[in-house]
């Protein structure tokens, strides 16, 4: 259990240390059109993280039973579920990297689709006394997919950001700030 504990809460740690590219000052009263979008990919992960963070202290403590574990890989893939399907459902920026942008996240929301058809055949293939242990090793290393993933999205995007346009929304999103824990 350790490791899915850790992996539990290590990962909301990981994706605030890897998007930390988005917080930053700046602002001003009105958003673009950028600064929505960059609204919307961090409140998506705001919302993600906080689920993850949940399902960890969930099931932290003493001993634990199969169906604790269960509950808290169920609000796993529920959160992952939906930043998937929020992640799809942002669009476009209208920014010259726009296509890019939109094209990095689709292919973060079919590997995290992907997770949770991994994090589904392992619940789906346990059994036993020993399931949950089995349940909490597959959800562990799963996380820890998923945070390479988001990271390697998040730089996809820097790369592709070459006007810094992307990079200034992000700067001047609420919800970034609030990931990153550098707004007010």
């Amino acid at each position: 259990m350790p490791w899915f504990r850790r992996s539990l809460l290590i990962v909301p740690l990981a994706v605030m240390l890897i998007a930390s590219g988005c917080g930053g000052s700046g602002g001003g009263s009105s958003k673009s059109s950028a600064e929505t979008w960059a609204d919307g990919v961090c409140g998506s992960l705001n919302t993600w993280k906080s689920s993850v963070t949940d399902a960890g202290a969930s099931i932290t403590g003493g001993s634990m039973s199969q169906d604790q574990v269960t509950s808290a890989v169920n609000q796993v893939k529920d959160a992952t579920s939906k930043l998937s399907s929020d992640l799809k459902g942002l669009g476009r920026p209208d920014t010259e990297s726009g296509q890019q942008a939109q094209e990095a996240l689709t292919k973060l929301s079919s590997q995290l689709d992907a997770d949770v058809d991994q994090i589904n055949q392992a619940v789906e293939g346990a059994s036993g006394p020993t399931a949950a242990v089995g349940i909490a090793t597959s959800v562990g290393a799963a996380l820890s997919q998923m945070s390479t993933q988001v990271s390697a999205a998040l730089s996809t995007l820097d790369q592709a950001d070459t006007k810094g346009e992307l990079n200034d929304a992000f700067q001047n999103s609420d919800a970034c700030k609030q990931l990153t824990g550098s707004g007010s």
